[in-house]
């Protein structure tokens, strides 16, 4: 199920993820070219990763953007809006960035990211290492 929300968005849309979620933003022109396509098809089998490390997924391009929590059940926020691109693109083809709990750009890189990459990185956090021990 997808939610669609077309109106213009005010302040920040990932704002309400601060201190709450990691996200990974996948940002591209175009969501048929292969670097995004791969970058998607790692998700699936990473998902369980993903959901202990509360990441979201944010898809970027040009003319929308579309969120997913693979920890519910909810619809898939889906916004027609350039915000976003216009605020993390830099031009290149495809584009990963992760975003700490803190809202701080912890990676950005113009290929596909490896999930086990970046279960890496994550679990390097301090917050994520705290996370862990309380598991």
């Amino acid at each position: 199920m997808i939610m669609v929300i077309s109106c213009q968005q005010t302040g920040d849309p990932l704002e309400k993820h601060l201190w709450e979620d990691r996200l990974l933003l996948l940002i591209t022109p175009d969501t048929s070219s292969d670097s995004y396509q791969k970058q998607i098809n790692g998700l699936e089998p990473a998902m369980d990763g993903l959901v202990d490390r509360n990441i979201i997924v944010y898809t970027i391009t040009p003319e929308y953007f579309q969120s997913i929590d693979f920890s519910s059940t909810e619809a898939r926020e889906y916004v027609r809006s350039s915000q976003l691109y216009q605020q993390y693109a830099t031009g290149n083809a495809f584009e990963v960035v992760v975003i700490g709990y803190d809202g701080g750009e912890k990676l950005r890189q113009a290929e596909v990211l490896e999930m086990t990459d970046l279960f890496e990185l994550i679990d390097q956090m301090p917050m994520r290492k705290q996370e862990m021990r309380r598991e």
